[in-house]
């Protein structure tokens, strides 16, 4: 089994990575799942945490992206610039 060969602490980091794609998958489906001309309609107030929400879901894809790429998110630069 390839678990064997992984150490523990790299499975429970890979497994609140998946956590965490999950719960953002599931997020974006349930908000992102309409048509255009449906959230066009909504409330203006329903469009800015809309807005909101989908630059934390960039935000944090893009720091699990410099995870996966052995980056640390808090020295990156780029995300310093947007803190």
């Amino acid at each position: 089994m390839m678990s064997d060969s992984i150490p523990p602490e790299v499975v429970e980091q890979l497994r609140r990575f998946n956590e965490a794609l999950t719960i953002l998958e599931d997020t974006y489906l349930k908000h992102f799942s309409n048509s255009l001309e449906e959230n066009a309609q909504r409330p203006p107030l329903e469009k800015l945490e809309i807005d909101l929400m989908s630059v934390f879901v960039i935000n944090s894809l893009y720091w699990m992206l410099l995870c996966t790429h052995g980056q640390k998110p808090k020295e990156n630069e780029v995300l310093q610039n947007e803190i």
